[in-house]
C-alpha cells in the first residue's frame, strides 16, 4: 500500500459517489483515516464496507445547512478522529439551462450548493478547534466549464465554479499564514452520476470524445490528483488550478 497520507486525517464532503467516494477510497488506500460526509448516510456506509483499512467514519450532512449544524458535524468528526490534516469538498450540482429561464432562485440553489457549501464547510474544518496547527491542505472540486463551457446553458454552473476559482485566489493568502494550503482540481467530463444523468444520442457522444483527446476520464484520475494535493509532497503548492480534462482545454 502506498502510504503518502499515513497517520493523515482526511475529511471528503460530498463522499457517497463519483469522485468523492473515490477520492476517499483512495485516500484509505494511502493510509489515511477518513471521515466521510454526505447527505446519504446509508450510500456512506457502503462507502466505509469497501474502504481499506480501519478506523473510518462516516457522517450525514447536507452542506445548504446553516453554519453551526455543519460545525457540530465537524466537532462530532473532531472528536471520534482527531485534528483535521486534509478536506476535500467535492459535493456540486450541475445545472443546464437557458440563460433566459434562469430565475433568482434557481440561481441561488447552485451557488448555496457550489460556492458557499465550499465556504462553509471549509471554515468548519480550519477553526482552530478542529485543524491540525502543524498544516492542513484543502482541495475544492471545480470544473474547466468555468472556463472553457462545453455548450449553451451552463450560466449558473460555469458561474458557480469561476467563484470558486476566484475564491481560492483570495483565501489562500490568508490560510497559507496559519500553514494551510488549498488548491483546486478542475476536471473535464468523468464519468459521474451526474454526468450520467444526460441523455446523449451517438452523434453528440461522439462530439464530447472528440473535444477530450484522451477520452472521457474516470473518477480515479481525478482522485489520483486530490490525494496528491492532500501530500506532503505538494508542500509548495497553494493557490492553484489543476486542470485535469483529457486535454478538452486544448482541443
Amino acid at each position: 500500500m502506498n502510504d503518502t497520507l499515513s497517520n493523515k486525517h482526511i475529511v471528503v464532503v460530498g463522499a457517497s459517489s463519483g469522485i468523492g467516494k473515490e477520492t476517499a477510497m483512495m485516500c484509505a488506500q494511502k493510509g489515511a483515516s477518513v471521515s466521510i460526509c454526505a447527505r446519504r448516510k446509508d450510500k456512506l456506509r457502503e462507502v466505509v464496507d469497501e474502504m481499506d483499512g480501519k478506523g473510518h467514519g462516516c457522517y450525514e450532512l447536507d452542506v445548504t445547512w446553516e453554519r453551526k449544524q455543519i460545525e457540530q458535524v465537524f466537532d462530532q468528526i473532531r472528536a471520534d478522529r482527531g485534528e483535521i490534516d486534509g478536506l476535500v469538498y467535492s459535493a456540486g450540482i450541475s445545472a443546464n439551462m437557458a440563460f433566459s429561464m434562469i430565475t433568482k432562485e434557481r440561481l441561488e440553489k447552485v451557488l448555496e450548493t457550489n460556492l458557499l457549501g465550499a465556504m462553509t464547510t471549509t471554515q468548519a474544518a480550519v477553526d482552530f478547534k478542529r485543524v491540525n496547527k502543524g498544516g492542513c491542505s484543502i482541495v475544492w472540486i471545480t470544473s474547466v466549464a468555468a472556463s472553457k463551457p462545453s455548450g449553451g446553458g451552463l450560466f449558473m454552473y460555469s458561474a458557480s465554479k469561476a467563484a470558486m476559482l476566484g475564491g481560492i485566489k483570495s483565501i489562500s493568502i490568508e490560510l497559507v499564514k496559519r500553514n494551510i494550503r488549498i488548491n483546486a482540481v478542475s476536471p473535464g467530463a468523468v464519468k459521474t452520476e451526474i454526468w450520467e444523468q444526460y441523455v446523449l444520442s451517438d452523434k453528440q457522444m461522439q462530439a464530447l470524445f472528440e473535444k477530450h483527446p484522451l477520452g472521457i476520464g474516470e473518477p480515479k484520475d481525478i482522485a489520483a490528483a486530490c490525494t496528491y494535493l492532500l501530500s506532503s509532497e505538494a508542500r509548495w503548492i497553494t493557490g492553484q488550478e489543476f486542470i485535469i480534462d483529457g486535454g478538452f482545454t486544448l482541443a
